[in-house]
């Protein structure tokens, strides 16, 4: 008999490949340019290749097996995103907090010049931009462990999206009615 790889296995080996894929990238924008951090080209960029690893365990499933239910492939989505994520989360702790403290500061900082720089393009108001200043200055930026840990709870809730809609893309198309049975 073969020996199939099971949804947890699978599901967890891919979950470290994209935490350590995130870690880095994280890493290589960190060297090369903090400014790189708050791209938001790179960013999308990051979420194409996790989509593509988060399907990668699931294509792998359904080679595997010959087949993949909806269950299946949703559970090994999200087990993958929670996997990554809780590395993922573990290295931003230590690089907001142990590498660089400063690095949420400057953030921060870039994150307030390029929203009022597309603010400024798409025409918005001086009032408007000092409102939207006034607001992301009162925003927390720190990355303490109680911050992580409530953002690592609340990626996982929000991955439910993603790993549905990969889950609905991937599994097997069950034909409504199957002649085999009589």
């Amino acid at each position: 008999m073969e020996n199939k790889p099971r949804i947890s296995d699978l599901a967890l080996r891919y979950g470290l490949i994209l935490g350590f894929a995130q870690i880095a990238i994280n890493l290589i924008l960190y060297i090369i340019d903090k400014e790189l951090m708050v791209s938001f080209w790179l960013g999308l960029l990051s979420l194409v290749v996790s989509i593509t690893i988060i399907v990668m365990p699931v294509r792998q499933f359904k080679r595997d097996n010959g087949s993949i239910l909806f269950k299946e492939a949703f559970l090994i989505c999200l087990i993958t995103m929670a996997g990554a994520g809780l590395i993922s989360t573990v290295f931003s702790y230590v690089l907001y907090n142990v590498i660089d403290p400063d690095l949420s500061t400057f953030i921060k900082e870039q994150t307030i010049q390029k929203t009022v720089s597309v603010m400024e393009k798409f025409g918005a108001s001086e009032e408007d931009i000092a409102k939207s200043i006034e607001g992301m200055n009162q925003q927390d930026f720190n990355f303490n462990a109680q911050r992580l840990g409530s953002q690592y709870l609340w990626a996982i809730v929000f991955s439910t999206i993603p790993a549905l809609i990969i889950a609905a893309i991937m599994r097997t198309k069950q034909k409504p009615f199957d002649d085999t049975q009589a």
